[in-house]
């Protein structure tokens, strides 16, 4: 399988071939939705620019290598709980193919492995630039997480809006979606997962 919102890694040469596909079939759908773009400026070149912003932006995630991330080791054996957000989140809705934005929180409850700080906002970024649905984007996120520092538990919070909800269907601009995950202490720990939830509060008011 090659789901929409896994990693399959390409070199540039095959980027560069699926562009020109990709391009191609954009531009007869064009055609198909009677768009002249040989005599409308606006659209003449609208499938290359589609085309470039999906494999090179939007979905850039699908197939780039994961960013180098920095791990180190523990050595003071920190215990305490680290909160790290808002970090932006900005995907895009695999059922519609339209963006969905917001913010990001993660919380860690360190175990041997300590990671450096803005590696944070890359792994979420990696995972996000990809056709997604924001629940599993959360679960992702946190499995990484879980499988790369082994913490003692880990805690992911994503809320965002969706354009699918806001420029069609319901046309609710205001609706907002909240989706978390928790693994290893959070889910044990009610404590540590209210202290988690209020350190997020905290961050909204500074």
């Amino acid at each position: 399988m090659n789901l929409a919102n896994e990693n399959n890694v390409l070199t540039e040469k095959q980027l560069s071939e699926m562009q020109s596909v990709v391009q191609g079939l954009l531009q007869q759908t064009l055609e198909a939705l009677q768009i002249d773009t040989k005599n409308d400026h606006n659209t003449a070149e609208t499938a290359a620019r589609i085309t470039k912003m999906w494999i090179f932006e939007k979905f850039k995630g699908r197939y780039v290598a994961p960013p180098k991330i920095t791990i180190f080791p523990n050595i003071h054996k920190i215990d305490q709980l680290m909160t790290v957000g808002p970090i932006k989140v900005k995907s895009v809705c695999s059922h519609h193919f339209v963006d969905f934005s917001g913010e990001c929180w993660i919380g860690i409850l360190p175990s041997d492995k300590l990671m450096g700080l803005s590696k944070y906002a890359r792994i979420v970024d990696w995972f996000a630039r990809r056709p997604q649905i924001q629940e599993e984007l959360t679960a992702q996120i946190t499995k990484w997480i879980e499988n790369n520092l082994h913490p003692e538990g880990v805690a992911v919070v994503i809320k965002a809006k969706h354009l699918c909800c806001s420029s069609r269907g319901v046309e609710d601009e205001h609706m907002e979606f909240l989706t978390t995950e928790i693994r290893g202490k959070f889910r044990t720990d009610d404590s540590l997962k209210h202290e988690f939830y209020d350190q997020i509060s905290f961050t909204k008011h500074l």
